[in-house]
C-alpha cells in the first residue's frame, strides 16, 4: 500500500513529524514500512516564463529561449515541439539533480543554453501516472498562468511529497484504505481523525425506472445509481497527485473520482456512461458462458459459475474485477450510472486466478471487506461529483440487498487479563485510553472492558486480539525484560514417531528408495478404493491438479514408478509414509512400488524378481520386525482394487482380522511390478510381541517333506493355518518350495522342520507328527499326500 503523506495530512495532522520517524512509527505498530521516496526527485527547480521561443539557426525541432525564472533571465536550447512564448514552465538550472542526469551549461549546435525545460518525465514521474491532459505527453510541462517565476515548481503542483510503502500483514485487510491508515496513524498519535467530506442524504433523488437485481449467491448487495448530468474535465491537482501517488494515472475527474473513493474507503465502484445501457436494468447472473472482450481490449472466456454483471442478459462487466464492452466513462459523456456492489470473495478469487486476470478492485474483492464501506463510498462519492463534477438530476438510488448496518461484535477483556498476557502493569486508564483512539467505543464495568469492533476492522474476535491491540499502541517497550522459567525436560519421540522412524530404517535396509511425492492432487488421484472417504478440497488451489488433500497413497506411487522408468531408473523399490486424510478421518499410511529385480545378479548370486512372493514376504519381515507375529495377519482374495493391483496376483491384507491393506503385483495394463498400500495407523494401534530370549537349542532339528495334492479352492494360507494346528508342538517352521500343475491338478511341496527344547526327536515322534497332519488336512481340506 502507498501512503501519500501529504493526503494523509488531510485526515490527521502529521506534517510535523518526519516521514522517516512516521515510518518507524507504523513499523513498531506492525505495520512495516518498507521504503519511503519523494513523489519526485529532482533539485533546484523554479518556476520559469518563456519570454521568447525562435527556432534554433542550425536546426528545424530545436527552439531557442529566453526563460525568466525570477531572479535572471536564462538562454536554454529546447527541444519540445510544444513550448511557446508566454509560456509558464519547470527550469531546471545549471546544477539541478534530475535522476539520471546534471544539469551543465552546454553548447548545443553552437548556441549557448543555461540550464534545461522539463517535462514530468525528465523530474522521475512514470509515463503511465502521468495525467491524461499533460502537457509532458508531447513535450515540456505547461503550468497554469497563475504560476509566478522563480517560484518552486514542486511546490506548485503540489508534488513535494513523500510516499510510504507499507507491507500489508494477511489479517489487515483494512489497510487497503487510507481512511483506515489515517485512523491507525490517528490512534497511534493520539491525534484527531478527520473525516473526509460526505454527503449524507445518499438513498432519496428523482424518480428511477432502473432496475437491479441477482440470481446468484456471489452477490451480496448491489447499488445503482444514475445521475442525469455531469461534465467531464480535468481533476483538481490534489486529486492528481493523491492518484499519482498512489501509483495510478489520473484519467479525468469521474473516472478519478471512483479511484479516489476505492483507495479512501477501499471500496471498488465502478462507472457506466448513461447511453451505454440499452435497458435500465442490470443482474448479477453466474450461468453465463462464452468470451468476452473487457475494458483492455483482451478476450477472456467465462465459464458458468463466474460472476458476471449484465444488462438484458448481456455481460457488460466481470464482477469485482474488469468492466466490459464500452461502458467507460467517455470525453463526451453527459450522464452515467454508479455501481457499487459486495461480492463474495472466493468466487472473485477463483475466477481471477483462473483468467490470470487482476486488478485493483480485484486486490480488495478478495479480502474481508467493511461491511458499511458501500454505504461510505456512495456518500462519498456524491460529495465529490458535486463539488468537482456538476452532478445535477440525481436519481434515486436502487439496492439489492440492505444497506442496514449490521450489528457490531462486541468483545471483553478484563484489565487483569491484559497485564497477566503482557506481562506489564498498565493503569486502568491507559488500557481504556488505547480502546477510545482506535474508535473502539470501551465501556467498563467491574474492571471488565467491553469494546464495540468497528465494522471496518475484520481481524479482531476474541479477547487476546484486544490484547495485542494494547501493546501494538502502547508500544512494547513497555514490556519489562525477565527471563522465562523453563523447567528442564527432555525432548523425546512419541511411539508413533519411534515406529515410523524404524519402519524407514529397515525399509531402507531392505533395499528400498525413501520418496516425497505431493500431497496436493487432482480430483482423479482422489478415486481409489483404498482411499479415504470426501477428501478435503482447497478453497484456493494453484491449479486444478493441485487442488485437493491426498486421501491415498496408490495414486500418487504409481506416476513415481512411471516417471522413473520413462527416465531408465529400472530395478528399484521405492517407499512412502505419509498422513492421508478424508473429511472426519486421517490414517499414517506406508505405501511400497517398485520394478524388476532388487539387487544385483553375480555368478554366485541371484537378483531378487518384485514380485507377490516378494513384496508379502518383505512386508512380513517389516510387520515382524515392528513386534506383528506373522501369525496375526491373514490373506484373502483381492475383490477391492482390481484397477491398479493384478486381480489373480494380489492380496488383501488382515491383521488381528482387521482390514491391514493390499499387497500384490501391479496392473498389467499399468506397467510391470509390485505394489502395496498399508493402513499403518492400525500397526501402530496393535499390541505389540514383547523381546523374548531363549537360550540356543542344543538339540538337533528335523525336517520332513511332503507333497500334497489340493483343490483348486483351497487357499495356502488355510493350508498352512491346518498344518499348523495339527503339528504342535513341535513344527517350528512352514517352508513352501515347489507348486506342480497338470491336466487340472495341482501339487504344493513343503518342508517342515520340528524341534525340541528338551530332547531329540525320534522317527516313531516325527512319524506320529507327519500322520496327525495328513489325517487333519484330509478331513478338513479333503489334501491327500501326494
Amino acid at each position: 500500500m502507498l501512503v501519500s503523506k501529504k493526503w494523509l495530512n488531510t485526515m490527521v495532522e502529521v506534517n510535523d513529524i518526519k516521514t522517516s520517524e512516521l515510518g518507524e512509527i507504523l513499523t513498531n505498530a506492525g505495520l512495516e514500512v518498507e521504503g519511503i521516496f519523494p513523489l519526485l526527485e529532482a533539485t533546484d527547480l523554479v518556476i520559469g516564463e518563456v519570454l521568447e521561443a525562435i527556432p534554433h539557426p542550425d536546426s528545424d525541432h530545436l527552439s531557442v529561449t529566453q526563460v525568466n525564472v525570477g531572479t535572471e533571465t536564462l538562454q536554454i536550447v529546447c527541444g519540445a515541439p510544444n513550448v511557446q512564448s508566454g509560456q509558464k514552465v519547470i527550469v531546471a538550472k545549471v546544477g539541478a539533480k534530475l535522476p539520471g542526469l546534471t544539469i551543465k551549461e552546454a553548447k548545443v549546435r553552437g548556441v549557448e543554453s543555461n540550464g534545461m525545460i522539463c517535462s514530468l518525465l525528465e523530474l522521475g514521474v512514470d509515463k503511465e501516472l502521468l495525467p491524461v491532459d499533460s502537457g509532458s505527453h508531447e513535450g515540456i510541462e505547461v503550468l497554469g498562468d497563475d504560476a509566478v517565476a522563480g517560484e518552486d515548481p514542486i511546490a506548485y503542483l503540489a508534488l513535494d511529497d513523500e510516499v510510504l510503502d507499507v507491507s500489508l500483514t494477511p489479517n489487515r485487510a483494512d489497510f487497503m484504505a487510507m481512511q483506515s491508515v489515517g485512523r491507525e496513524v490517528a490512534a497511534l498519535l493520539d491525534r484527531e481523525y478527520k473525516e473526509p467530506a460526505v454527503e449524507t442524504d445518499v438513498l432519496s433523488g428523482l424518480p428511477s425506472n432502473f432496475q437491479v437485481n441477482s440470481t446468484t449467491e456471489n452477490c451480496h448487495l448491489f447499488i445503482a445509481k444514475v445521475i442525469g448530468k455531469v461534465s467531464v474535465k480535468p481533476s483538481p491537482q490534489w486529486i492528481q497527485n493523491a492518484l499519482m501517488a498512489a501509483g495510478m494515472n489520473p484519467i479525468n475527474n469521474l473516472v478519478d473520482i471512483s479511484n479516489l473513493v476505492m483507495l479512501e474507503t477501499g471500496q471498488p465502484t465502478h462507472f457506466y456512461d448513461r447511453d451505454f445501457f440499452e435497458v435500465d436494468d442490470i443482474t448479477v447472473i453466474d450461468n453465463f458462458e462464452g468470451s468476452v472482450i473487457a475494458l483492455d481490449n483482451q478476450e477472456y472466456s467465462i465459464q458458468k459459475g463466474d460472476t458476471i454483471i449484465s444488462m438484458a442478459g448481456k455481460p457488460i462487466g466481470i464482477a469485482g474485477i474488469k468492466g466490459l464492452g464500452n461502458s467507460m466513462i467517455k470525453p463526451d459523456t453527459k450522464a452515467m450510472v454508479i455501481e457499487i456492489a459486495s461480492f463474495d470473495s472466493l468466487a472473485i478469487r477463483n475466477t481471477s486466478k483462473r483468467l490470470n486476470l487482476m486488478s485493483d478492485s480485484q486486490a480488495r474483492y478478495i479480502k474481508p471487506m467493511d461491511s458499511e464501506a458501500p454505504r461510505k463510498a456512495l456518500e462519498r462519492i456524491l460529495y465529490l461529483l458535486k463539488k468537482y463534477g456538476d452532478a445535477d438530476e440525481i436519481y434515486e438510488t436502487k439496492v439489492y440487498g440492505s444497506l442496514e448496518r449490521e450489528q457490531h461484535l462486541k468483545v471483553s477483556v478484563s484489565f487483569e487479563h491484559v497485564n497477566n498476557l503482557l506481562g506489564t502493569h498498565l493503569k486502568d486508564e491507559e488500557i481504556v485510553g488505547v480502546f477510545r483512539r482506535l474508535n473502539f467505543a470501551p465501556v467498563v464495568a467491574e474492571r471488565v472492558v467491553t469494546c464495540t469492533i468497528p465494522s471496518y476492522r475484520k481481524d479482531l474476535f476474541i479477547a487476546e486480539d484486544l490484547i495485542e491491540e494494547v501493546i501494538r499502541v502502547v508500544g512494547y517497550d513497555v514490556i519489562e525484560s525477565t527471563l522465562p522459567e523453563m523447567p528442564l525436560t527432555q525432548g523425546t519421540l512419541t511411539t508413533e514417531q519411534h515406529l515410523i522412524r524404524k519402519a524407514e530404517e529397515l525399509l531402507v535396509g531392505f533395499g528400498a528408495q525413501q520418496v516425497v511425492s505431493y500431497t496436493l492432487v487432482s480430483k482423479e488421484h482422489t478415486e481409489n478404493a483404498q482411499a479415504l472417504k470426501d477428501p478435503y478440497a482447497l478453497m484456493s488451489p494453484l491449479s486444478d491438479k493441485r487442488k485437493y488433500i491426498r486421501n491415498n497413497l496408490t495414486t500418487s506411487l504409481i506416476p513415481t514408478l512411471k516417471y522413473n522408468l520413462a527416465h531408465q531408473n529400472v530395478n528399484n523399490l521405492y517407499f512412502e509414509i505419509s498422513q492421508v486424510y478424508g473429511q472426519g478421518s486421517d490414517e499414517w499410511r506406508l505405501g511400497l512400488i517398485g520394478d524388476g529385480h532388487l539387487g544385483r545378479g553375480s555368478y554366485n548370486q541371484v537378483a531378487r524378481v518384485l514380485d507377490f512372493s516378494y513384496i508379502k514376504g518383505l512386508l512380513e519381515s517389516l510387520l515382524s520386525e515392528l513386534g506383528i507375529n506373522t501369525n496375526r495377519l491373514s490373506y484373502e482374495e483381492n475383490v477391492l482394487d482390481t484397477d491398479h493391483y493384478h486381480p489373480y496376483r494380489s492380496a488383501q491384507v488382515f491383521l488381528d482380522k482387521k482390514y491391514l491393506g493390499i499387497l500384490g503385483e501391479i496392473h498389467p495394463s499399468i506397467t510391470k511390478g509390485a505394489l502395496s498400500e498399508l493402513n499403518l495407523s492400525l500397526v501402530m494401534s496393535a499390541k505389540k510381541a514383547k523381546t523374548k530370549y531363549k537360550p540356543l537349542n542344543k538339540y538337533p532339528r528335523v525336517s520332513r517333506d511332503i507333497a500334497l495334492m489340493i483343490n483348486e479352492d483351497v487357499s495356502h494360507d488355510l493350508l498352512v493355518r491346518v498344518i499348523k494346528q495339527a503339528g504342535r508342538p513341535y513344527l517350528v517352521d512352514i517352508n513352501l518350495f515347489d507348486i506342480y500343475e497338470k491336466d487340472g491338478n495341482k501339487s504344493m511341496a513343503f518342508t517342515l522342520s520340528f524341534e525340541s527344547l528338551d530332547k531329540t526327536l525320534v522317527d516313531e515322534e516325527i512319524n506320529q507328527i507327519i500322520e496327525n497332519i495328513l489325517n487333519s488336512l484330509l478331513k478338513e481340506l479333503n489334501v491327500t499326500l501326494r
